[in-house]
């Protein structure tokens, strides 16, 4: 389980996991192998509502991961272009379940990236997770990336601004 500090409900989370050596530094391993890490359920929680709202139930072992890897695509958005070949991922379902694991988690009122701005809504972001199997020796680095809505401008005397409360 891991907690956001910042108190402003994100947009979007990307969760993924590295094995630990990899991530301390150990020449030999890849930082960049996000492993699926035996996964069974992982889900973001705030202002007591769950995001997903249908739990995952995964288990990579025996393929049942497909729902995840098309959230991917559908939380990023890329899942409706005109032209799929123009924006993509590039992310094979095997390359997903071996090495360019990542999930996607829209947290917004509409569930889909919109242009607008949701209303701020305050309070305390939790990801839990549940795996298949005890977690190896060398354990696993979660990799929580949280997009947050922000207002930026710039005034006549070319000063940048930012409101990240919005």
């Amino acid at each position: 389980m891991a907690t956001f500090q910042k108190p402003l409900l994100p947009v979007r989370l990307i969760i993924c996991f590295v094995s630990s050596p990899a991530f301390t530094g150990n020449s030999a391993l890849s930082p960049f192998t996000f492993e699926h890490a035996n996964l069974r359920s992982v889900s973001a929680e705030f202002g007591g509502f769950q995001f997903p709202a249908v739990p995952y139930d995964l288990d990579f072992a025996k393929g049942n991961f497909v729902r995840a890897y098309v959230d991917t695509y559908v939380g990023m958005d890329l899942d409706n272009w005109p032209n799929s070949d123009q924006r993509t991922l590039d992310i094979s379902m095997k390359e997903f379940s071996k090495s360019s694991c990542f999930f996607v988690i829209p947290m917004t009122s509409t569930l889909e990236d919109t242009n607008g701005l949701e209303l701020i809504r305050q309070g305390t972001t939790t990801v839990r997770c549940l795996f298949n199997q005890p977690v190896k020796d060398t354990g696993y680095e979660m990799i929580i990336m949280g997009e947050f809505d922000a207002i930026m401008s710039i005034n006549a005397d070319r000063v940048l601004s930012t409101d990240g409360s919005v």
